[in-house]
């Protein structure tokens, strides 16, 4: 019964989306506003269904920050109907990377079913965005997490104005290839000596603009700029190997998934180097963001081995966590009494794909060294943090590695 009133009522949904699409709206507001009085007025009288609304994606199937912006509307339009039950987007966002899910590009079958028992949700609301130059043309689908098939399509159109270009100019940030953009052509940079040494200052927020210059290289210019910690002392301390064993690729194998192990490679660094807090300083990250691509990563010092916390994603529910538990491996500003408990090293929004090589981590723990053995702070983190889960990862990232290319010469 249920999923037949879904039907019903995304039906609705689409046939106001429908409606809405012979004619140009002047704005997404005016837009969107029209759409939710739609619903409400052929709303069945019936319980409220409960909905998920996932970014709308670009015709590429990459998220932008105008597909969020769309989504994030859509939601609070029809939040404030009080028709409906929506999955707050952290939640959701928690449930797909605890569980390894794949939002990006077209759902497939097994993921909407998953997230439907998962969540206790009737339908997902997805859609696409494809730019017509002076106008965008928004597709629309429903999806049922019964059957996993799309029941509903629809498409309407919304005239660009500034709001909306400047929407467009700030999603494009990263991913396109304007001058403007901080890593432009870093799949080609090769660093000088002088470059790295201005890197290892700029700790692992610099790591993506190392990745194309060789290890040898690298290395030697950690040698030169009188690194405390080279990447030959990393791999030999964490993989038990000189970095003349190893492939100019930087892969013996040894690739870590979760911060626990990173965290376990990082420690052995720092015992061999002699810090005698090694144990206390943690690898960690925030993973909120992480099916667009983007990974909040943070070295910090924890002195004590167990946390009670209050979820930072709820602000309510109290939690424990040992070393054994992944969430152990997230920063904590303050425990459950509201006194402090992690102090930040050193951090990176970074693009989760350059992590995904050996070389790339061992980069990481190279520079997260450093910054402990220099006595690194980053007090800013906190700030930064709350900004990222709230969805301002993007402008973090573009600002950080416009400052750290700047500060490195390039």
């Amino acid at each position: 019964m249920i999923i037949k009133q879904t039907i019903c009522l995304f039906t609705v949904i689409i046939m106001a989306i429908t409606n809405a699409s012979s004619a140009f709206s002047s704005s997404i507001q005016e837009g969107v506003i029209s759409i939710s009085k739609q619903i409400i007025a052929d709303m069945p009288s019936s319980e409220k269904q409960k909905i998920a609304v996932i970014d709308f994606l670009d015709i590429n199937g990459q998220s932008t920050e105008f597909g969020k912006f769309l989504s994030e509307e859509l939601i609070a339009q029809l939040f404030n109907t009080q028709k409906f039950i929506i999955i707050e987007r952290r939640m959701l966002n928690k449930v797909i990377e605890e569980h390894k899910l794949s939002v990006s590009g077209m759902l497939d079958e097994k993921t909407v079913k998953q997230l439907g028992k998962l969540l206790g949700i009737d339908a997902i609301c997805s859609g696409s965005i494809t730019d017509l130059g002076s106008s965008l043309k928004i597709n629309a689908r429903l999806i049922s997490t019964e059957t996993g098939s799309i029941f509903s399509t629809a498409s309407t159109h919304l005239k660009k104005d500034d709001s909306i270009n400047k929407l467009l100019g700030k999603s494009s940030a990263i991913s396109s290839g304007n001058s403007n953009n901080p890593i432009l052509n870093i799949g080609k940079l090769v660093l000088s000596s002088t470059q790295i040494a201005l890197g290892l200052l700029q700790g692992i927020s610099s790591i993506p603009y190392y990745l194309s210059t060789s290890l040898y290289n690298i290395n030697k210019g950690l040698i030169d700029a009188n690194a405390k910690l080279t990447l030959d002392d990393t791999y030999e301390s964490a993989y038990g190997k000189r970095i003349s064993e190893v492939p100019e690729s930087g892969d013996t194998g040894e690739v870590f998934r979760r911060m626990k192990h990173a965290t376990k490679y990082f420690q052995k660094i720092l015992k061999k180097y002699g810090e005698p807090n090694y144990d206390k300083y943690i690898l960690t990250s925030i993973d909120t963001f992480t099916d667009k691509g983007y990974t909040l990563f943070a070295v910090i010092y924890r002195p004590i081995q167990v946390i009670k916390v209050i979820d930072k994603y709820d602000a309510r529910t109290v939690r424990e966590f040992s070393s054994e538990d992944r969430l152990f491996y997230e920063p904590f500003e303050k425990d459950m009494n509201n006194k402090p408990i992690d102090m930040i090293i050193d951090w990176a929004g970074l693009e989760k794909k350059y992590m995904s090589t050996q070389k790339g981590q061992a980069i990481l723990m190279t520079m997260a060294a450093n910054s402990v053995l220099n006595g690194k702070k980053s007090p800013e983190y906190w700030d930064i943090e709350r900004e990222w889960i709230a969805g301002k990862f993007l402008d973090i990232v573009n600002e950080k590695m416009d400052n750290v290319r700047k500060k490195m010469g390039l």
